[in-house]
């Protein structure tokens, strides 16, 4: 019959494994440490700029920019194309910042930004024509330019006739 002999090593090695069970049970009982507050601390009034949050947000109203909220202005994007249901459009802020894009009541918006342009598609949540102001703008220092638009009809044929321009 063959014995085993455990030699001081195992015995080491043993309690190296206990002491890491333990030191886990110990981290487990204490509980995940909780995410970073996405609470925002008002900003100062009158004051131009506040610190953003760790997870970069502002309080109502501003924006965060390199790592600061600053006072964003808003303009609406009034839209000028008769039985439109969609739109696409392309926006140039080379003298300004466009913060973000904010569909009002009854519009479902999504925007992408590559350097100094945006582009955002627009469309009526429901069967109904988009009218007047389906956007609002944010944007810091100058509004944004509409370089393009194309808009589309319920059928989803090009509206021929479809402008934009921010106020």
């Amino acid at each position: 019959m063959r014995t085993r002999t455990i030699g001081l090593g195992a015995f080491r090695h043993r309690r190296a494994r206990w002491a890491w069970v333990a030191i886990t049970g110990v981290l487990f009982a204490m509980g995940c440490p909780s995410d970073p507050p996405s609470v925002v601390a008002p900003c100062p009034d009158g004051s131009d700029a506040c610190p953003c949050s760790v997870i970069g947000e502002c309080p109502e109203g501003r924006v965060c920019r390199n790592h600061a909220c600053l006072v964003a202005e808003v303009s609406e994007l009034r839209l000028r194309a008769r039985d439109a249901r969609s739109c696409e459009l392309l926006l140039t802020d080379d003298e300004g910042y466009l913060a973000e894009v904010e569909p009002n009541d009854g519009v479902l918006a999504q925007s992408a930004r590559r350097g100094s342009r945006t582009g955002v598609a627009f469309i009526a949540e429901g069967d109904v024509a988009l009218a007047g102001a389906p956007l609002r703008l944010r944007w810091l220092d100058a509004p944004p330019v509409p370089e393009s638009v194309v808009c589309f009809d319920r059928t989803g044929a090009e509206l021929a006739d479809a402008r934009v321009e921010v106020r």
